[in-house]
């Protein structure tokens, strides 16, 4: 590991990854947890996401607005997601505050009361978001294409559950659900910033106290479905589409090889969709692709909005894209400048103290090592023509790829 990059792993298996940067003036910090919607039973789909927002309605030291106004007082701030495979709870705060933020965030974690009356609060509240999720049809279609495309993987389940599945959270089940994942063999802690390892390692093993079970947590997978393509009518103004494919995972090092082609196909204004189907074409305003990655498996999908006269069209321009990534070499000229503008995007997001936490916790629980940005760098650079079109053909197979659409 680099000098600045520390590791400490206590005796009960809890993980503390940092990453001193001695130049800035906050910390970052983050309590990562290897559990998601993946985890999440059928019966209980959305229980990750719900558990989420409860470790923010009261312990049994801090009132609901004492947890907001805990850090915002202090300039800093205080948050959480859901993804589907991991929930995080994370911290910005001035350097001076590292003690505060460790307090607030070990007194969310293993203090929360679960207040029945707060329970059922927080359903109506979790309802609304996932309405406000469907009337959003940007974010409809590429929550139903992850869903698509990853089934009937465990994974393949909707992040905030359904309306039957939340109206049922009952506490016991929450309880039970937290002592199943919420165990220090399941959660990594991650901090980056001006701050000394030893001292956090400090903060952490007086402040945080949770389960040591080591039990292996069976992943429910969802009904099979073989649809190549899902229509939904909305009464919108756009068609929205998603089309892409599944991929191997973050694990995997062909990964690499995944960002350069979507770095090529959808990242940024110079990228072939956004030249293609915006500039020459004109039929849509937002066009972009995107890439996800699980440990064991992931899709890689591209977005976009289009008058429903144009579908077709905007289908067909995609699958051209496609189809020149996996049967026509690229050139060197462009292989250097996508390698050039990967590497750039990278080292500019990683000024961020909260995007070098959260790489430090991404790595420790999917890679279960290290990766400084100069090794990412020459993994970037080692990636071959041949390599970018051995995954693209493999990903841009037509038997591979998925189609969701939200029309009117």
């Amino acid at each position: 590991m680099d000098s600045l990059v520390k590791k400490t792993v206590f005796p009960n298996g809890l993980k503390v990854v940092t990453e001193r940067i001695p130049y800035v003036r906050s910390v970052s910090l983050g309590v990562w947890i290897n559990a998601g919607s993946r985890t999440d039973t059928i019966e209980e789909m959305g229980m990750a996401h719900f558990i989420e927002h409860m470790l923010f309605k009261g312990t049994e030291k801090r009132t609901v607005f004492d947890i907001a106004d805990s850090l915002e007082s202090l300039g800093g701030s205080l948050n959480a997601f859901t993804s589907r495979d991991m929930t995080c709870y994370y911290a910005a705060v001035l350097d001076e505050h590292l003690v505060q933020a460790v307090d607030v965030l070990s007194d969310i974690l293993c203090n929360s009361l679960f207040v029945p009356d707060e329970i059922e609060r927080e359903k109506l509240v979790v309802l609304e978001e996932i309405r406000s999720s469907q009337d959003i049809p940007e974010e409809l279609v590429q929550d139903i294409f992850g869903d698509c495309v990853l089934n009937p993987d465990a994974a393949a389940k909707p992040i905030m559950g359904t309306f039957e599945t939340v109206e049922n959270y009952q506490r016991p089940g929450i309880l039970e659900y937290m002592k199943l994942h919420y165990t220090t063999h399941n959660i990594v802690i991650a901090a980056a910033g001006n701050f000394e390892h030893d001292k956090l390692i400090e903060l952490v093993s007086s402040c945080f106290r949770f389960n040591e079970s080591n039990a292996c947590v069976a992943k429910q997978e969802v009904t099979p479905n073989n649809d190549s393509k899902i229509i939904l009518q909305k009464d919108i103004l756009q068609s929205h589409l998603c089309i892409g494919g599944r991929t191997f995972g973050y694990a995997d090092e062909r990964r690499t090889a995944l960002w350069l082609i979507n770095t090529i196909l959808g990242s940024g204004m110079s990228s072939r969709l956004f030249q293609s189907i915006r500039e020459k074409h004109g039929l849509s305003y937002t066009i972009y692709s995107y890439v996800e990655l699980l440990q064991s498996l992931g899709f890689i999908t591209t977005y976009a909005a289009t008058e429903k006269k144009n579908l077709d069209r905007t289908l067909e321009l995609i699958l051209e894209e496609y189809n020149r990534m996996s049967e026509q070499a690229i050139d060197e000229d462009t292989i250097k400048r996508v390698k050039s503008q990967l590497k750039g995007s990278l080292v500019l997001s990683l000024e961020s103290t909260a995007n070098r936490m959260s790489r430090l916790a991404k790595q420790e629980i999917l890679l279960d090592t290290y990766y400084n940005i100069n090794d990412t760098m020459a993994q970037i650079d080692a990636v071959t023509t041949a390599q970018i079109k051995e995954a693209a053909v493999e990903i841009f197979d037509i038997c591979n790829l998925k189609t969701v659409v939200v029309t009117y």
